[in-house]
């Protein structure tokens, strides 16, 4: 293969990486979900900030907005969705192997939350993390408006300390 050749099949690699979010810098990454946040998608945003982007920056936008496949949240086409059987955040803890007791519980919460919502009221620690982290999600399109729900969960993960 000449040196030229060598070059074109790099630039086309480069960008078929970039193009699926491996290329994007830290800095204000800016991940979208639809109006109005859910707790399962403040769950995959929190990790997201503690554990992969820490600059990464959260805007919810009206319902049915296109927002890209790649840096969205909880949509019908984002990488961390829900699922018949998973949360998006346990979408988003097993695709970037996040380890960590809490984060375990977490993911347990978001699955009682998401997928067996008729079933919470047995879960008591499921419903007092939602009860305490309701009046904290925005309710309308907003860009940022998370911290005071992250601290909710750091609060509740032992992390605030």
């Amino acid at each position: 293969m000449k040196c030229r050749q060598v070059k074109i099949v790099l630039a086309f690699v480069i960008v078929i990486l970039c193009n699926n979010a491996y290329c994007l810098s830290d800095d204000h990454v800016s991940y979208k979900t639809w109006s109005p946040w859910e707790v399962d998608a403040v769950l995959t945003a929190w990790g997201i900030r503690k554990y992969k982007s820490p600059n990464a920056v959260f805007e919810s936008v009206a319902k049915g907005t296109s927002v890209d496949k790649i840096l969205s949240l909880d949509t019908p086409y984002s990488n961390y969705k829900r699922t018949g059987t998973k949360s998006a955040f346990q979408v988003f803890v097993e695709s970037e192997f996040v380890k960590d007791k809490c984060v375990t519980k977490l993911v347990e919460i978001s699955k009682i939350l998401e997928l067996t919502a008729w079933r919470k009221s047995e879960y008591p620690y499921a419903v007092e993390l939602e009860e305490k982290l309701v009046p904290f999600i925005p309710r309308r399109p907003i860009k940022g408006g998370l911290m005071p729900a992250f601290k909710v969960i750091d609060d509740f993960c032992g992390y605030s300390q």
